[in-house]
């Protein structure tokens, strides 16, 4: 699993408590890394954790989940990275899109061949389950 933009690192978290064999997790702002890093200890759980942002982040595998919790402009700006990130037959989970932005998500994830599996809207706030198709048409 990979949080992009981890903030306060919860998701990795829930990842690790889930039982997920490798999460890692990374975010731009150096306070919200020490803040992930204390909630780490604090839940008993190890994750890898950098101080990076996404334009740069470059991982080492692809992954089955990713989550990103980040403005629209981020996830659009940089929406064909984290599709390169994600393996085939793997879950995108995206939100923090107002309702202005949701059209333009929609067409950006179809853009990049990603199946929208799931919609949330709650408040004005959208989130978006999205999959990556399967085997040799997988589109990398």
């Amino acid at each position: 699993m990979l949080d992009v933009g981890t903030g306060s690192g919860i998701l990795a978290i829930l990842g690790c408590r889930m039982g997920l064999g490798q999460v890692d997790a990374f975010d731009i702002d150096p306070e919200s890394i020490e803040r992930a890093r204390i909630n780490m200890q604090l839940n008993c759980c190890r994750f890898n954790l950098r101080l990076a942002d996404i334009a740069g982040f470059s991982p080492h595998d692809c992954y089955d989940i990713i989550t990103a919790n980040l403005l629209h402009n981020i996830i659009r700006d940089n929406l064909s990275a984290l599709r390169a990130m994600l393996n085939p037959g793997g879950t995108m989970l995206l939100s923090g899109v107002i309702d202005l932005w949701d059209a333009e998500i929609r067409e950006l994830l179809k853009s990049q061949g990603l199946r929208l599996a799931r919609h949330l809207n709650k408040e004005g706030w959208n989130a978006y389950q999205v999959e990556s198709p399967c085997g040799m048409d997988a589109g990398r």
